[in-house]
């Protein structure tokens, strides 16, 4: 630990002159807490001097503190370092009383705050804060307290043992406050931020944190706070395909849809479930080997209604429409009947999505999603349901808000190329106007080869002397 032996003979002459300065009510504010923590260092032993000492320096961590968005100056640095280290000798002398270790992590956690303490905090240090969790391991406050202190302090340390020694820490709190949302919630802001480094994720998933976090999440079903913290230590998990595996066989989706069913009017929650399961079916890793499984689960257990209603309830949510968009294209891209499944609700959403949303240019991606989804249904057959909802004038629209969005011109083009080699339907589709709209797309893009197969079966499928009657129509 920090050497505190010159602080503390520099101290003995301060506060010769600092006491006689405190009794003409002089407010140096270096110069009081170098006092006080010359009386704490020298009543090291004494639980009631560092007890004393903690309530005076309460009392000006006010003067202390910078405002959230600014750090210390070179010298109010110096004062905190100081008082940092004072404070972890006295809870390393007091380890055993509860009193001084609660008031000692609450005082620092005050002090490091949302500050960068690289230059301040030493492994030795952190370790001081480890045994203190560990000693005082039933009693819920010392947990809760001490993982936050260790939110701030530990994403500056890669220590491999000492990131093993934390899982247990959290895996042992898990365990002895079961019940307990506050210690729950902080255990799994620390699983967070350690999955945050993916060389962790490993750590964490073959530790068994997996298992206690899907527990938590079984018992304490109706907390929202907890299944929330809890789907969001679950997300950062997924990102490695084989972890992604290992939690889908575990359980997660279940919980993650039991999650969804039960805060069906929470839109926070709904926007992360939906984000994982986007994950999960396949938005930024493919867990090939498993799709069938993922595909079985989420139908068994409601899914695909649970994303369409959460659609529905939240049209207006950028990012419920985008995370739910995929999410269908995702599940309807693999087998037929999960097409079929989606098609009729899913055709009614999109179009609605595109409706409300493609105006913007910024939500390029709600409108990629939306054609991609309307495709997959009309690929299966279901032209009709694409086309009896207004999905063809809702995707025109789109194309010509996006324009110059080269990538929704051609998933768009592909779309309209589908329906309008629909036998039944496709003079229809030719009627809303996709003609022109193809047209545009092609003089815009002249050297992409899928836009202009697209043109040129379209052209073909329509003899002239029906694009004529068209034409006449669209322009009477």
């Amino acid at each position: 630990m920090f050497d505190l032996r010159p602080f503390c003979q520099s101290c003995l002459i301060r506060s010769l002159v600092c006491v006689k300065k405190l009794t003409m009510n002089i407010n140096g504010t270096e110069d009081r807490v170098y006092v006080i923590l010359y009386e704490m260092v020298a009543g090291i032993a004494d639980a009631v001097a560092q007890l004393c000492g903690y309530s005076t320096l309460k009392h000006l961590r006010l003067t202390l503190r910078r405002p959230p968005d600014t750090d210390f100056t070179q010298p109010e640095r110096k004062i905190v370092t100081n008082c940092i280290q004072v404070i972890l000798m006295g809870i390393n002398e007091h380890k055993y009383n509860e009193e001084i270790v609660i008031g000692g992590l609450e005082l620092l956690e005050s002090l490091t705050r949302g500050i960068d303490t690289t230059d301040i905090i030493e492994k030795c240090d952190i370790e001081v804060v480890f045994e203190a969790i560990r000693i005082h391991e039933a009693v819920a406050g010392i947990q809760t307290i001490g993982f936050t202190l260790l939110r701030w302090w530990l994403p500056d340390v890669h220590d491999v043992d000492m990131q093993l020694d934390l899982l247990q820490m959290v895996m042992a709190a898990m365990r002895v406050h079961a019940e307990n949302v506050m210690v729950l919630q902080y255990a799994f802001w620390i699983l967070f931020l350690q999955a945050t480094h993916p060389p962790n994720i490993d750590l964490i998933v073959y530790s068994g944190c997996v298992k206690l976090v899907l527990d938590a999440m079984v018992s304490h079903t109706e907390c929202f706070r907890t299944q929330k913290n809890a789907i969001y230590v679950i997300s950062m998990l997924c990102k490695k395909n084989h972890n992604g595996v290992i939690l889908v066989r575990m359980g997660c989706i279940e919980r993650v849809l039991i999650a969804m069913e039960n805060f069906t009017e929470n839109c926070y929650m709904q926007t992360v479930c939906s984000e994982l399961l986007y994950h999960i079916t396949g938005g930024y890793n493919a867990f090939v080997d498993i799709i069938p499984e993922i595909n079985t689960s989420i139908t068994c257990h409601g899914g695909i209604d649970l994303v369409l209603a959460a659609m529905r309830t939240f049209s207006e949510d950028p990012l419920i429409q985008e995370y739910g968009c995929y999410t269908l294209r995702n599940l309807a891209r693999e087998y037929n009947s999960t097409r079929e499944i989606i098609a009729k609700d899913g055709a009614v959403v999109a179009v609605k999505a595109l409706e409300i949303h493609s105006q913007f240019r910024e939500r390029k991606r709600i409108v990629s999603a939306c054609f991609e989804v309307l495709d997959e249904i009309a690929r299966v057959g279901d032209t009709n349901v694409v086309v009896k909802n207004g999905g063809v004038r809702a995707v025109i629209s789109a194309m010509w808000v996006h324009a110059s969005n080269q990538e929704i011109q051609e998933i768009g083009c592909g779309l309209l190329h589908r329906m309008a080699m629909d036998d039944v339907l496709g003079v229809d589709v030719m009627r809303e106007g996709c003609q022109n709209v193809l047209i545009s797309a092609l003089s815009r893009y002249p050297h992409n080869d899928y836009i202009q197969n697209c043109v040129i079966d379209v052209t073909v499928q329509y003899d002239d002397d029906v694009m004529d009657i068209l034409m006449e129509e669209e322009s009477g």
